[in-house]
């Protein structure tokens, strides 16, 4: 019996550094970073070249579009 309360407390405290973790990330949202359509657009342009393995265009857009990356 004694373990089944040890996996309980391990449990609970899992669940509640889970809890405090994602108030704190919502409480603490950056809500200057605004994303837009052109940033949508410049980061699917971005996977379409890196499924096709053109890194080097990959590079490049990653480097003009410091936002979104």
């Amino acid at each position: 019996m004694n373990g089944n309360k040890l996996k309980i407390a391990g449990l609970s405290l899992v669940v509640i550094l889970a809890v405090g973790f994602a108030v704190y990330r919502f409480v603490t949202l950056d809500n200057d970073f605004e994303i837009d359509d052109a940033d949508v657009a410049n980061a699917l342009k971005w996977l379409q070249a890196a499924d096709k393995g053109n890194f080097e265009e990959c590079r490049k857009s990653a480097a003009a579009a410091e936002k979104w990356f």
